[in-house]
């Protein structure tokens, strides 16, 4: 796997593996709720990128229309709530 920081259009984080490329996003709110309009512009970071999938990540929350649109276009999307879980 092939990782690289910074792909441009605000993605943080490009990984690549066996000819996929994924847009990672993250998003350090902890006190507001990331709007579709993120979620969005990472869906035309990827359309113009190439890349076949994309991670939306926050400390805080997704609204529900933001996670109506990802859900819609194959974009993962991981709250705080989840985040801690996984350090358990």
């Amino acid at each position: 796997m092939q990782v690289s920081a910074g792909a441009g259009g605000g993605v943080d984080l490009v990984l690549r593996k066996d000819g996929g490329k994924v847009y990672v996003q993250s998003k350090h709110w902890k006190t507001y709720k990331v709007r579709v309009e993120k979620v969005r512009e990472l869906l035309g970071s990827m359309v113009a990128g190439g890349a076949d999938y994309g991670v939306l990540v926050t400390t805080g929350e997704f609204t529900s229309s933001a996670k109506q649109f990802g859900s819609k276009h194959g974009i993962r999307l991981i709250d705080g709530k989840e985040l801690e879980r996984s350090e358990e």
